[in-house]
């Protein structure tokens, strides 16, 4: 497989009308980290009750009530990944927060949570679309 020429990826936000996109995606992927569904840097995290039908449920609540920040890559008119942002009270689960905020005298106004690229896509520029996007 080659590399994907600059530019010929096209980002989305993650919206109901992206939200089956997203959905193909995940599912493709085995839940994502099996059954994530990108929801554990959300306050609620993923705890030992969590079941990947509820972790999606939570995903798509998130995505109904506006309190998610993500945006898709496309390739194609198909999704391959994607880079979940925000404040922190939407990305308030971070790994290794000890070392996080050893320094940190104010919590950012914006953090990244997760970046994921689907198989078949990865090292071709795919987290790096969606991190211009986000960061734009």
């Amino acid at each position: 497989m080659t590399s994907t020429p600059p530019g010929r990826y096209v980002t989305k936000p993650l919206s109901g009308e992206t939200w089956p996109d997203f959905a193909a995606l995940v599912e493709a992927n085995n839940g994502v980290w099996g059954g994530c569904w990108c929801i554990g840097f959300h306050p609620e995290g993923i705890g030992k009750d969590s079941t990947v039908a509820g972790n999606r449920d939570a995903k798509f609540a998130h995505v109904n009530r506006g309190t998610v920040h993500q945006v898709l890559v496309y390739l194609d008119g198909k999704c391959v990944g994607w880079c979940q942002y925000g404040p922190p009270a939407e990305v308030a689960t971070i790994k290794n927060s000890k070392a996080y905020g050893k320094d940190l005298v104010d919590l950012p106004d914006w953090r990244i949570g997760c970046v994921f690229t689907g198989n078949g896509h990865r090292r071709h520029g795919v987290a790096r679309a969606g991190l211009t996007a986000a960061l734009s």
